[in-house]
């Protein structure tokens, strides 16, 4: 039996991501970030806090999610 995403959970906490991320980006906390690198040139804090919303609600929507569709869903997007 296939078992079936639920739409109500992805979309909640896509908002959440959202408003998280519009929150850090409104409030100044990504520009002032911005000039702290974490990998010298290649990524800052300021990036870490814009994207990290995004994986952390990615990661949380495919835990529960059996191996093999966990794969297929993270790739397809």
């Amino acid at each position: 039996m296939e078992e079936r995403i639920d739409l109500r959970r992805t979309i909640r906490l896509g908002l959440i991501g959202g408003t998280v991320t519009l929150s850090v980006a409104s409030i100044g906390i990504a520009t002032l970030f911005s000039e702290r690198p974490l990998v010298a040139q290649v990524i800052t804090m300021g990036q870490v806090l814009i994207y990290a919303p995004a994986f952390l609600i990615a990661y949380m929507l495919v835990r529960d999610l059996p191996r093999e569709k966990s794969a297929k869903s993270l790739v397809i997007g």
